[in-house]
């Protein structure tokens, strides 16, 4: 039998808000028992972000057209904004020995970019932010 739903039973976006926690692996395949809490793509802090940089990225375009220059992204631009793009998405760890905080997250991910996709790849995944 299918289940029927009130609207207000459904708030997928809540459910991004809520956090998903994944285990890191490195190699890929070998959890090192670091979990840390994810946020989903569409939760308000990863959409806020992730419309901020690309209105800054739209104002930059537009200001290169009106004078002529061409600016193209660097890859070590393209990784710095990964970078981000996967702290903004972290709201807690387990497993590490330092309390959780914005900075030492950020010196993480720099010494550890194997890590910056599994935290964007588990953020884009909707089978973790799944309505019960």
């Amino acid at each position: 039998m299918q289940a029927i739903y009130s609207l207000s039973d459904i708030n997928t976006r809540a459910i991004a808000d809520r956090g998903f926690e994944i285990e890191l692996e490195y190699p890929v395949g070998h959890g090192l028992g670091i979990f840390l809490t994810v946020l989903g793509e569409h939760s308000d802090i990863v959409e806020q972000y992730e419309i901020e940089r690309a209105d800054r990225r739209a104002q930059e375009q537009l200001a290169s057209a009106k004078t002529g220059e061409v600016k193209v992204r660097t890859v070590k631009e393209v990784l710095q904004n990964n970078r981000e793009s996967a702290a903004h998405r972290v709201i807690a760890w387990r497993g590490i020995k330092e309390e959780f905080s914005t900075e030492l997250l950020q010196g993480f991910l720099q010494n550890n970019p194997d890590f910056v996709d599994q935290i964007l790849e588990a953020s884009r995944d909707r089978a973790n932010f799944m309505l019960a």
